[in-house]
């Protein structure tokens, strides 16, 4: 009996601290406006696209590898992050990439003006967060915008590494299924955890960051799923709707619901940096206590 109780006791315990650190971070997330956040974030990333996708074309033509095994990694990116038409938008981005070989320096340098931009909106976006006014410094910023580019560039080169390998050396349809989905898993949990680390100017520890990155990883991989079934069970007429450009709006729809799981993970780190508030949890029971209440009533009543 005595273990029961203490099992039980600790079960409640554990319920109450979780459903707190639920509301802290739901309740922040609202007022912070996290749904408006999202969609001009969203917005922004996809003015910012085409010209992102363009300077990072640029710069891994750089790389000393057959072109043949460079778009076997970029297509290997569209499909696995953009769920549906992935292969479809890639194609219609190496239009955009034939035609960006004629771009002079300025050309191509104001490309790279606008994928700094991009990344200054997810700064802005996440510092937002924290209620903070302050900032970090133009500099700094430069300076951890031109890591991160430099990481994704060192990170397409090593994929591309591996890539060759397993085709050569590991010829195996399993193999290669169970290499995309660990490399799939990693490069995500890393890139989540990187931007939750050194993106905002609020200083946010590494295994704070590190549960965020896991968290966001899969509430993708959930929210890729989901909206796969979305786009060909409930979205089907979609092309009669918006011909040509039915992919627009598809693509856009899951751009918002990408920043969405960025913004809303990004709160995990809040909430394991505040503290339990007794003050939510009442405020809870009372609501529960009310809903209950009219529940009863109505179901008395009828």
């Amino acid at each position: 009996p005595g273990l029961i109780q203490r099992t039980t006791r600790f079960t409640r315990r554990s319920l109450r601290i979780f459903v707190n650190f639920m509301l802290r971070i739901i309740l922040n997330f609202d007022k912070t406006s996290g749904d408006t956040r999202a969609g001009s974030l969203a917005f922004t990333l996809l003015l910012s696209f085409i010209p992102f996708m363009i300077s990072m074309a640029g710069l891994i033509g750089l790389l000393p590898f057959s072109n043949r095994y460079i778009t076997r990694v970029e297509q290997y990116f569209f499909t696995n992050y953009i769920p549906h038409g992935g292969i479809q938008i890639y194609s219609q981005v190496k239009v955009f990439l034939q035609h960006s070989q004629e771009l002079s320096i300025l050309g191509f340098s104001s490309l790279i003006v606008t994928t700094y931009l991009m990344l200054f909106s997810v700064e802005r976006q996440l510092n937002a967060l924290w209620h903070t006014t302050r900032q970090n410094s133009i500099l700094n910023s430069l300076r951890t915008h031109t890591l991160f580019l430099i990481s994704g560039f060192s990170v397409i080169g090593i994929m591309t590494v591996l890539r060759i390998y397993s085709h050569v050396f590991l010829n195996s349809p399993t193999i290669d299924f169970l290499f995309d989905q660990s490399l799939t898993t990693f490069v995500t949990i890393a890139m989540f955890s990187l931007v939750y680390k050194f993106m905002p100017s609020h200083s946010v520890s590494l295994p704070h960051a590190l549960i965020a990155g896991v968290t966001a990883t899969l509430l993708f991989s959930v929210s890729k799923q989901l909206f796969i079934f979305y786009s060909v069970n409930l979205f089907v007429n979609y092309h009669i709707i918006y011909g040509s450009m039915a992919l627009i709006p598809l693509f856009l729809i899951w751009i918002y619901i990408s920043c969405l799981n960025l913004l809303f993970c990004a709160e995990i780190i809040y909430g394991l940096e505040t503290r339990y508030n007794e003050r939510l949890q009442r405020v809870l029971y009372a609501y529960l206590a009310r809903r209950f209440s009219f529940l009863c009533r109505k179901k008395i009543q009828r």
